[in-house]
């Protein structure tokens, strides 16, 4: 992903999961990571790529609170179920398929987090 497609997809993210969650913020950070493996073809060392997700679930005034990463912070089944759907909605904005198809989405939600989501 490079850093144009980057930029588009963490903006999309944003705003998806103001959508569903409100009050709540959430953002993402391309991380890169020197390999210490060489590649054979280039004979240079190779360079990954991976997203880290902060969020922040939170309704009350969020004040000088800053975004938490995801994975060092307990969260329960439907705010991880929300991370995952604004991280997929915000994949769609970007790549155009003639229909979707998703099984029990909304399993974990809570009665409100559906609404939302049925209403995007």
């Amino acid at each position: 992903m490079n850093d144009s497609a980057f930029t588009t997809f963490r903006k999309n993210f944003m705003n998806v999961f103001k959508k569903l969650v409100p009050g709540g913020r959430a953002d993402l950070e391309l991380i890169t990571h020197e390999s210490a493996f060489v590649n054979i073809v280039s004979q240079s060392n190779t360079t990954k790529r991976s997203i880290r997700i902060k969020c922040l679930f939170n309704q009350k005034d969020q004040t000088g609170q800053r975004l938490l990463d995801s994975t060092q912070q307990s969260l329960s089944p439907g705010q991880r179920t929300l991370l995952s759907i604004a991280l997929l909605l915000a994949l769609m904005k970007n790549t155009k398929v003639p229909f979707y198809c998703f099984d029990e989405i909304d399993a974990e939600l809570d009665t409100d987090s559906c609404e939302r989501l049925s209403h995007m």
